[in-house]
């Protein structure tokens, strides 16, 4: 007799979550081996509407649930469910609502899975791995580099959780890029100091002045949004397209997409250098980011802004490099999927 189908419940709390999520929930739902369960909670829904459209345009059933009851317990119910699926899953505050319902789910003998969701994610797990309890309670951190690519220094109660899978990505229409230069930022992190922050909105808008002809593409971050304060004074550059932090959250779509609207990318240190050269587009940081980001140039004058605007078409060196430090290749998806398929459970691990 065929086993029935393993209900897995995947929680989506945050806008980046859907992001990740979505590639792996669209081969779960084609997966018979596997029941999948997915749960949007009401603070996100109304903040990001857009997750909604696009999950009904997946095919993909969901409810709502609140995020009183992430926090609190009471829900979303976990009978039957075998396994738990979540994106940025941490013991940072932004995540509490996630990690609640994972420690639930743990105490309930679930097995308990997550995402790896940003750049430099295992950099800041391995930064808050101290002597408490571990950074992310799940089982497993499904993350993006080839094994042989892992920090040396990943704590060893980190580096036990992970899964070496690659990058999840839905693969994004090809289409020709509509601007010559696009500028996404995260300055709302407490890494940036207000200088860092002021500096870089003065480059753009002496950019934007330098080169009045550039058409330029400005996002602001989904969830943060520090451009939005500069709106009025980004506006008055009339080869600038300016897009606020709420019309970004309700954006279709996804990192990579977006930076392909551009033939060259300037963001600050974030996962968007990576969407960036995933898309084939040249990409420069804003400000510097450390060893994780080498070798990416640095823009550090204004002077650098120009010269990066004005460089012919063509990668540069060291960015397919850049690309397979951080991304095994091959089809991280199906990865997921095999792997949760073949979970013996808790009380046979």
């Amino acid at each position: 007799m065929k086993a029935p189908a393993r209900r897995v419940l995947a929680a989506i709390d945050l806008v980046q979550d859907f992001d990740v999520l979505a590639p792996i929930l669209t081969r779960l739902s084609e997966t018979p081996e596997l029941d999948l369960r997915i749960v949007v909670s009401d603070w996100l829904a109304r903040r990001a509407p857009r997750i909604a459209l696009d999950l009904r345009l997946r095919r993909l059933a969901f409810d709502y649930v609140k995020r009183s009851d992430l926090l609190g317990g009471s829900g979303p119910g976990l009978d039957g469910t075998a396994m738990l699926l979540t994106a940025s899953e941490s013991s940072a505050g932004p995540h509490r609502w996630v990690r609640a319902l994972v420690e639930r789910a743990n105490r309930a003998g679930l097995g308990t899975f997550t995402v790896q969701h940003g750049l430099d994610n295992l950099q800041t797990l391995a930064v808050a791995d101290g002597a408490g309890p571990p950074p992310i309670a799940s089982d497993v951190l499904f993350c993006w580099p080839p094994e042989e690519r892992l920090p040396d220094d990943l704590p060893p109660r980190l580096r036990a959780r992970l899964a070496c899978v690659g990058r999840a990505r839905l693969e994004p229409p090809a289409r020709l890029p509509t601007f010559d230069l696009a500028v996404f930022e995260n300055l709302h992190a407490k890494a940036y100091a207000e200088a860092d922050r002021d500096l870089v909105l003065e480059r753009l808008l002496g950019l934007a002045q330098a080169r009045p002809s550039l058409a330029i593409y400005v996002r602001a971050h989904p969830a943060g949004g520090w451009l939005d304060h500069a709106r009025g004074r980004l506006s008055k550059r009339r080869n600038l397209t300016f897009v606020p932090s709420r019309a970004a959250r309700r954006a279709l779509e996804d990192g990579s997409a977006v930076a392909a609207l551009a033939r060259r990318v300037i963001t600050t240190p974030s996962t968007i250098a990576l969407d960036a050269v995933q898309a084939g587009r040249p990409v420069a940081l804003a400000l510097d980011g450390g060893a994780l980001f080498s070798p990416l140039p640095v823009l550090g004058s204004l002077d650098d802004w120009i010269a990066f605007a004005d460089a012919p078409a063509g990668l540069p060196d060291g960015q397919a490099g850049f690309f397979a430090r951080h991304v095994r290749a091959g089809d991280a998806a199906g990865r997921i999927v095999e792997q949760l398929v073949a979970w013996p459970g808790k009380s046979d691990a």
